[in-house]
């Protein structure tokens, strides 16, 4: 049923009520009031829903300005596109753009991610999410925690870019950057400008302008300014170089930092320098090479190769192979 009233060119309709724009735009409900001056609509019901064949919205009620296509709820709705399932307070839709806009507890889950924030843009047809303020995705797959204030996400692809306070942790590693490019399924993360790559296990920072980590073979490397500092028993190991990487032997469960050119290193009993060197957490060993020079105490020590011997934190043996000079 439905009551026409022709002097302000407004109707009410009840039950069952279809609302068709276009070949795509379809929306069903209980209660409709619409105004035909300004063409905009009202859309009520225990159940409303929008349709456009890219994705299905649900709500209990609906407000639908039919001049520029944008439906919009404010009582809290669920957005099914394809495999992502969005749930928000308040959100908007432009049908002609296909673009969402989210406001106020935001949850958008997915197979492979759920991602938590308070303002959100989502394109169904590029299946893109931009985020605007403090954002926080999960990943059950890798066990890794994304944050960041600013960026947007490919969920199609599941490719993303972060700024604005970004970091991504897993167990015990945590890289954080200016910005960062995340790839979920070729699982490399990018990182641009104040870097910090903790290995809580290792007990080792490396920092840097220009990074990047494998989450699959677990290695990363740090260019433009790295330095290294391991904990080592009750002192602290420094490294810098050109290029710093960490590399995880699953087979050997051995983590080793590598440096190369214009390598250096020091801590209170020791201190050397050399074009490459590498560094075995497991065997507590520091191999150098390429005119390598080592200080300790009043010693110089020089040789095509030196190899330094840990123990307990302390220097605790040198081996020096050919051209050995003291």
């Amino acid at each position: 049923s439905a009551y026409q009233n022709e002097e302000d060119n407004s109707f009410t309709a009840f039950n069952n009520v279809k609302i068709y724009q276009g070949d795509s735009v379809s929306m069903f409900g209980d209660t409709l009031f619409y105004e035909g001056n300004t063409r905009q609509a009202l859309l009520k019901g225990e159940t409303v829903t929008l349709n456009d064949g890219q994705m299905l919205l649900t709500t209990d009620a609906i407000r639908y300005d039919a001049v520029n296509g944008v439906g919009y709820y404010t009582t809290g709705g669920t957005i099914v596109n394809r495999e992502n399932n969005m749930v928000s307070q308040i959100g908007t839709y432009d049908t002609k753009s296909k673009t969402f806009g989210f406001k106020k507890d935001i949850v958008l889950k997915n197979p492979d991610y759920t991602m938590y924030c308070d303002t959100l843009q989502y394109n169904t047809v590029s299946q893109t999410a931009y985020f605007f303020g403090p954002a926080n995705i999960y990943a059950p797959k890798d066990s890794s925690h994304i944050y960041c204030e600013n960026g947007w996400y490919n969920t199609k692809i599941n490719y993303s870019q972060f700024s604005k306070n970004s970091y991504v942790e897993t167990k015990d590693k945590k890289l954080s950057a200016d910005s960062m490019v995340y790839t979920g399924k070729t699982g490399i993360d990018r990182a641009f400008r104040n870097i910090l790559l903790v290995d809580t296990t290792n007990k080792i920072e490396i920092r840097g302008q220009l990074g990047q980590y494998n989450r699959n073979t677990n290695t990363g490397w740090v260019t433009r300014a790295p330095n290294a500092r391991m904990l080592v028993e009750d002192d602290t190991l420094f490294v810098t170089a050109d290029t710093l990487k960490t590399w995880f032997d699953t087979a050997r469960q051995n983590r080793t930092l590598y440096a190369y050119h214009g390598t250096r290193f020091f801590k209170k009993d020791l201190q050397g320098v050399c074009d490459s060197l590498h560094y075995s957490f497991k065997d507590s060993v520091i191999d150098m090479e390429v005119n390598p020079i080592v200080w300790s105490d009043a010693n110089q020590i020089t040789a095509d190769t030196i190899r330094v011997y840990m123990k307990d934190g302390q220097m605790n043996s040198i081996k020096m192979l050919k051209n050995t000079f003291i």
